[in-house]
């Protein structure tokens, strides 16, 4: 990767950290209506707005949810 990446970008409160290739952070665990853990509404909101501030940086990135809360952003380029 050739882009100079912040090591942590606070976006709408939470915090992500850059771990090798993709920012993380972690949130409150939710389910869903089928009692499927699900990413907390807001980290994943906020996790988009951090996938189009990256996208402006000419990053290409893609947001996603593992488990246990944790809200991953990878970067693809």
């Amino acid at each position: 990767m050739s882009k100079e990446l912040e090591t942590e970008i606070t976006v709408n409160g939470y915090t992500f950290e850059l771990n090798d290739d993709c920012y993380s952070c972690r949130g409150s665990v939710y389910y869903d209506d089928d009692h499927d853990e699900m990413a907390e509404p807001g980290l994943m909101e906020a996790a988009y707005k951090l996938e189009d501030i990256l996208k402006e940086q000419g990053v290409n990135s893609e947001s996603g949810y593992s488990e246990k809360g944790w809200v991953d952003i990878s970067i693809l380029n």
